[in-house]
C-alpha cells in the first residue's frame, strides 16, 4: 500500500548504525518466546550484496557464495564481523540463562510478563503508540526479573527502573561498537586500547555494570537488565 513506513537503511554510508539495527533485530529474536530462526552467515553478517533472486537459474556466482574468507579475515577492517559473531553467541548463552523466561514448553507455565512505560508506571495507551517500552519478565524459578528496554525513538530515552539493582548486560547502542572501520567515529574501543578488538562490548555476562534508579537508553536501542 501506499503509505510506506520502511526504512532503507543500505542507503549512505553509515555502517555503524546498519550494524547497531541488526543488533537489535538479534535481540529482539533471540530474547522472544518460541524458537528463534536464523539464516546460516547472518551472525557474521553474510550479505548477498543486494542479490534477492538466489535461487534463479545462473544463481551459483560469487554474489549468493558463502564467503567464508569475509568471516575469517582477521584484518583490523574486519573486526566487525568478528564482534557480530560474538554479540549473536553470547545472546544464546543469555537466552539459556533464562530458560524460563524464552524457552518455555508450555505456554502456562512461562514466567508472567508485564509491560511498563519509560516512567515506570504500567504500560496505557501512550505507551502502545509510541516507540519505547519496558518488557518485564518477572522473577520465578530462581531466575532474577529481566528487563527489556526498547528506544526506537529518534532521541534518548530515560527509564524510571524499580528499587534495587541491575545489571547491564546487553546495550545495543553504537558507541560500544565503534571504531569498527577504518574512518568511522571514535567510541568505546578508542577509550579501552587495550580490549580485544574481536570481541563485542555490546552483550557483557561475565562483569556488567550495575546500576539503579534510571538507565537513558540511546536512540534506536535496545537494552537488557537483569536484577541484582
Amino acid at each position: 500500500e501506499s503509505n510506506n513506513h520502511s526504512r532503507n537503511w543500505s542507503e549512505g554510508n553509515d555502517e555503524s548504525q546498519k550494524r547497531q539495527q541488526m543488533r537489535n533485530a538479534f535481540t529482539a529474536l533471540l530474547l522472544s518466546r518460541g524458537t528463534p530462526m536464523v539464516l546460516g552467515g547472518d551472525e557474521w553478517m553474510r550479505t548477498q550484496y543486494g542479490n534477492n533472486n538466489a535461487y534463479s537459474t545462473w544463481a551459483d556466482n560469487e554474489w549468493n557464495w558463502y564467503r567464508w574468507s569475509e568471516w575469517l579475515s582477521e584484518n583490523r577492517n574486519n573486526v566487525f564481523r568478528h564482534r557480530m559473531h560474538d554479540f549473536v553467541r553470547d545472546l544464546l548463552t543469555l537466552r539459556k540463562r533464562h530458560p524460563g523466561a524464552f524457552a518455555v514448553e508450555d505456554w502456562n507455565d512461562g514466567r508472567a510478563v508485564r509491560w511498563r512505560n519509560a516512567d515506570g508506571n504500567a504500560a496505557d495507551g501512550g505507551t502502545w503508540s509510541g516507540r519505547s517500552i519496558d518488557m518485564v519478565f518477572e522473577a520465578g524459578d530462581g531466575e532474577p526479573e529481566l528487563h527489556v528496554l526498547y528506544n526506537l525513538e529518534t532521541g534518548p530515552v530515560t527509564f524510571t527502573l524499580p528499587a534495587g539493582s541491575f545489571a547491564r548486560v546487553v546495550d545495543t547502542q553504537r558507541w560500544f561498537d565503534l571504531p569498527g572501520r577504518s574512518g568511522e567515529p571514535t567510541g568505546w574501543f578508542d577509550e579501552h586500547p587495550e580490549a580485544d578488538p574481536f570481541a563485542s562490548q555490546n552483550v557483557t555476562l561475565d562483569d556488567p555494570e550495575v546500576v539503579s534508579g534510571v538507565y537513558t537508553v540511546e536512540p534506536r536501542s535496545i537494552v537488557v537488565l537483569e536484577q541484582r
